[in-house]
């Protein structure tokens, strides 16, 4: 069955590993696991992404890497093996 290369990426930037689970592509522990550490990142993180969203705090870092920066490399790399499948 021929999965979304876009419903991948879109997948996997929300919550990367998500995307791999949903193509099938990637081993299912790493995509397992990389899904539950972008949900510790994401409650971890909360008060700074609602401070930084809210405008009461500068855009740090780590928001730039561990919340765009990656999971844009993520939704790419789900985009390509869903497509590649």
């Amino acid at each position: 069955m021929t999965k979304n290369p876009w419903v991948s990426a879109v997948l996997n930037f929300i919550f990367p590993g998500l995307g791999y689970i949903y193509s099938g592509k990637k081993r299912m522990a790493f995509s397992v696991g990389l899904f539950v550490l972008s949900i510790w990142v994401g409650i971890h993180d909360w008060n700074e992404i609602t401070a930084i969203l809210s405008g009461k705090m500068g855009i740090t870092e780590h928001f730039l890497l561990f919340i765009i920066l990656y999971p844009l490399v993520f939704a790419y790399d789900a985009f390509k093996d869903a497509k590649e499948k």
